[in-house]
């Protein structure tokens, strides 16, 4: 099965550093790969990819860079990681987040799923609140069908669970899975916060994005199950260092 796990970063070098070999490492003959999404990083992520060049030239890694977002936006960014995962035609998109890690079985985990039951919404989480919350696995059909991430959201928080609630109301299949989750590497809050978009949310980093988590909430209480695919927006960039292309 090709498994496409999709990854985004912005300012996330140092967490990417940790994260990019091993997975890869985890990929190389499996037919899977990994969609690395540049959203306008400006740490050097490009000089760390880049010495993964038989990885890219061998297509276990697919990496497009964007300079046009100044801030960071969650559904945007992880739509883009996922369409370019599709110009590679995967079985199933997995949404990887920057800080996570593939483990030891996460293939076999996606492989037996959607072998046996192809509409699933797996959902490889431990439950705790540890950063593994956003791994969420879905056919590429049924992601397409979705329309993906709801760019109507605010910047962060919500995203994956609320993903999640449409596949539900869809009709998918919902399993979670929580053993065999690698630990990720810890975030801090402040930083990831200070780099979204705006919002006229005030306070501290953690009042700010409790705001934009209880608004996310009724914004996706009104929103539809199946979302237009060719809403989402479009970025100019960069493929595989060499190719200028509109994703």
């Amino acid at each position: 099965m090709n498994i496409g796990f999709c990854a985004t970063a912005m300012d996330r070098r140092w967490q990417v550093e940790r994260t990019l070999a091993p997975n890869l490492d985890q990929m190389r003959g499996t037919g899977s790969f990994l969609a690395l999404c540049d959203f306008n990083s400006r740490d050097g992520l490009p000089a760390l990819v880049r010495r993964h060049a038989a990885d890219l030239q061998a297509g276990t890694l697919v990496y497009f860079r964007t300079e046009e977002p100044e801030h960071y936006h969650s559904s945007k960014a992880k739509n883009l990681a996922h369409r370019l995962a599709l110009t590679r035609a995967p079985d199933v998109l997995f949404n990887l987040d920057a800080d996570n890690f593939i483990g030891a079985g996460t293939i076999a985990l996606v492989t037996r799923t959607f072998s046996a039951h192809p509409d699933s919404a797996l959902h490889n989480w431990t439950t705790d609140d540890d950063g593994s919350c956003g791994r969420v696995a879905l056919s590429a059909r049924n992601w397409i069908a979705l329309g993906g991430y709801d760019e109507a959201l605010l910047p962060a928080s919500w995203q994956d669970l609320e993903l999640l609630t449409r596949a539900r109301a869809a009709g998918l299949r919902y399993l979670l899975e929580p053993g065999g989750v690698p630990l990720p590497v810890p975030n801090v809050l402040a930083e990831k916060v200070g780099r979204l978009e705006p919002t006229d949310d005030t306070g501290g980093p953690l009042a700010r994005y409790q705001a934009m988590l209880k608004r996310n909430i009724v914004i996706s209480l009104g929103r539809p199950a199946r979302l237009e695919l060719d809403a989402q927006h479009r970025y100019s960039g960069r493929l595989n260092f060499s190719e200028d292309r509109v994703l």
